[in-house]
C-alpha cells in the first residue's frame, strides 16, 4: 500500500520539476509561460504526504506547497487581485 503514495509522490515530484523547467525556460527563451497541471502536482502532492502511513514523512506536508511555483504565482495573483479590487471599491 505505501508504494501507492511513493509512486504518487514521484508523479508529482517530476510535475515539479517541469513547472520549474518551463519557468527557466521561459525566462531564458522569452516565451510563453505553461505549467504541467496548474498547481494540481503541488496540492496533490501535500494531500499524499499528509495521509502517508509514515508517521515521519508526514511531517513534511507543506514541503511541495513551497516547492511548487505555480502555487506561488497562483497565490500571488489572487492576492493582486484583491488589492486591486479593494482600491477599486
Amino acid at each position: 500500500m505505501i508504494w501507492v503514495f511513493n509512486f504518487g509522490l514521484g508523479v508529482c515530484a517530476l510535475l515539479i520539476v517541469a513547472n520549474w523547467g518551463s519557468l527557466i525556460y521561459a525566462a531564458f527563451r522569452k516565451r510563453s509561460l505553461s505549467f504541467a497541471p496548474p498547481f494540481l502536482s503541488g496540492l496533490l502532492a501535500t494531500l499524499l504526504i499528509a495521509m502517508h502511513p509514515d508517521v515521519e514523512v508526514r511531517a513534511f506536508w507543506w514541503l511541495p506547497l513551497l516547492l511548487d511555483p505555480s502555487i506561488a504565482f497562483a497565490l500571488s495573483a489572487t492576492a493582486v487581485m484583491a488589492l486591486v479590487r479593494r482600491l477599486r471599491a
